[in-house]
């Protein structure tokens, strides 16, 4: 046992240095080396117990007796690869920040993937106010997929309009765009028979037109009404 593993402390008792342990103040004592897989700083006092050899202070990202293992919030290998890192578990995706401590896949909440857990599953999307991950709802007749887009906006098939595409296009004009009676371009406004025969382009002749007040007793039977298409 070399001198230099053993000090004296302030009574005069026998101590191992620091990086070594044991007892050899006692018959047969000796200071063997701290085993902490490189992974403490001997530079550090007190990084090693010099009676039972635990390591005390392990290196950012590791733990354990010996530091052999990675710490909570890290994944990796301690002993062999040293490769312990952060788990970054998404805080919205995650129950946890702590994830495994192999694989360093994160525990994700319903609806959430990946490792991070920082994905919506498939036909999901995250809802920034909600600030999780919901249903597309894309419909099924309407939408080309049931995957929506970052915004939940879904794919729409041609004549289908809508986020869920869930609306006719038809429909969707109609309610916007309410159809209202209309002149017909090029043609004068009034809405008798024209100089030619037939009514005017947009226009056309009802079975039973109605007769206003102001012109019974007029030939009314050539009368036109406008189309409301």
């Amino acid at each position: 046992m070399s001198s230099s593993q053993i000090l004296t402390d302030e009574t005069f008792h026998l101590r191992c240095a620091e990086g070594y342990f044991g007892q050899p103040s006692l018959p047969g004592g000796s200071c063997q080396p701290c085993q902490c897989n490189d992974n403490l700083d001997f530079s550090i006092p007190g990084s090693c117990d010099s009676f039972s050899g635990s390591c005390l202070i392990c290196k950012p990202g590791t733990t354990g007796r010996y530091c052999e293992l990675c710490a909570d919030g890290y994944f990796g290998d301690a002993v062999d690869a040293k490769s312990c890192q952060p788990c970054h578990c998404n805080a919205n995706g995650s129950f946890s920040e702590v994830c495994h401590a192999q694989t360093g896949q994160c525990e994700c909440k319903p609806n959430v993937q990946g490792r991070q857990c920082d994905e919506c599953k498939p036909t999901m999307w995250r809802d920034p106010e909600k600030r999780f991950c919901v249903s597309c709802g894309c419909n099924p007749i309407g939408s080309v997929t049931a995957q929506c887009d970052i915004t939940g906006r879904c794919v729409c098939k041609s004549g289908f309009v809508g986020k869920q595409c869930n609306l006719s296009r038809q429909v969707h004009r109609q309610e916007e765009q309410p159809q209202r009676a209309q002149p017909v371009l090029g043609s004068p406004q009034r809405w008798g028979v024209s100089s030619s025969s037939g009514c005017p382009r947009g226009a056309y002749r009802p079975a039973a037109p109605v007769i206003p007040e102001a012109l019974h007793g007029s030939c009314l039977s050539m009368l036109c009404s406008m189309c409301c298409c």
